[in-house]
């Protein structure tokens, strides 16, 4: 077992920073121009000094894993210095919004054609929409809070700040032992690969299995997959999923959207990830110093036996404490 633990965390290698503008520059996001971020700046000091009574947020339409660890921490900080606040986002996101006068509305977009970070959608055509919801809704005297007010670091470090809130409870006792999240998503874009193997996936869960762990596997029915020895709680109903992580002594999956939620839901998470980078921005954001265990940065398809052995390792000292 120890041999095997360290054959899966060995190969290391030193974090490099990434020039994330350049790297999303081969992706489907959008990207905004000089003109945009100093817009952007000056309305945001307009709201953070003379707030209108109504915030309408969104529409958000990027990545499920960005809206947790950056988007949706915005608006929770933001929103309470308003009398009534309108987030519009994908459907079944309210967990993720659970504040005193908030409505959580839907907007309609495809999943699949989200693109990458914020999403590829220009600022303007998502400020147009959101002004078309308000005249349709009748809010007037509002403010706008969309991804052009947060488009750099810079914007977000002097203008706005975080709030971190565990979006499930502790829970009392452990339904499960594994959930894990079997990435199954091809969206547009270049990250096919991201998904884990079904073979391996396959070989993963019997051999959990056999080790007597009692196993969940969550996600969206569409984008996610299921096999023999775990119970399904795949689901369109993000308050179901937050639900069955709360009640895991570990989630287990390819680094995407639902292990981030497992973070946010003050989880511990077994996962990998094929670059440095993305494993090291995880646990960058890890707000409530959650667990957050690597079997690899170099690979989106580590060996069955690597993850069980890393896995097995860590629930065993999870049980030790």
């Amino acid at each position: 077992m120890e041999t095997s633990l360290r054959k899966a965390t060995a190969v290391k290698k030193e974090f490099q920073p990434v020039d994330m503008a350049k790297k999303l520059n081969t992706k489907p996001v959008y990207l905004p121009g000089l003109p945009e971020k100093l817009k952007a700046v000056l309305v945001g000091l307009r709201m953070r000094l003379l707030p209108r009574p109504v915030l309408v947020v969104g529409p958000y339409a990027g990545e499920f894993g960005i809206e947790i660890i950056k988007f949706q921490s915005f608006v929770r900080w933001l929103a309470p210095r308003y009398k009534e606040v309108h987030v519009i986002t994908y459907p079944g996101r309210e967990p993720l919004y659970r504040m005193p006068n908030t409505t959580v509305h839907e907007h309609g977009f495809d999943l699949k054609t989200a693109g990458y970070w914020y999403g590829k959608r220009s600022f303007q055509s998502l400020d147009e929409f959101a002004r078309r919801f308000a005249e349709e809704n009748g809010i007037r005297n509002y403010d706008l809070l969309n991804t052009n007010l947060l488009c750099t670091g810079w914007h977000r470090r002097l203008l706005w700040r975080q709030k971190h809130v565990p979006l499930c409870a502790a829970a009392n006792g452990f339904q499960y032992d594994v959930v894990f999240h079997f990435r199954a998503m091809e969206k547009d874009g270049p990250d096919q690969s991201r998904n884990y193997r079904p073979e391996l996936a396959e070989k993963l869960v019997r051999r959990c299995v056999q080790a007597g762990m009692r196993c969940a596997c969550i996600g969206l029915p569409e984008y996610a997959l299921c096999f023999e020895g775990c119970e399904d709680r795949r689901t369109e109903k993000l308050d179901e999923t937050v639900s069955v992580i709360g009640s895991a002594t570990v989630v287990v999956g390819e680094l995407s959207g639902p292990i981030h939620l497992a973070v946010y839901c003050a989880r511990p998470v077994v996962t990998w990830a094929p670059e440095p980078h993305r494993m090291a921005y995880a646990k960058k954001h890890n707000p409530f110093g959650v667990d957050i265990v690597a079997v690899s940065d170099t690979t989106t398809n580590p060996a069955p036996e690597d993850v069980f052995d890393v896995l097995h390792s860590h629930m065993g000292r999870r049980v030790a404490e």
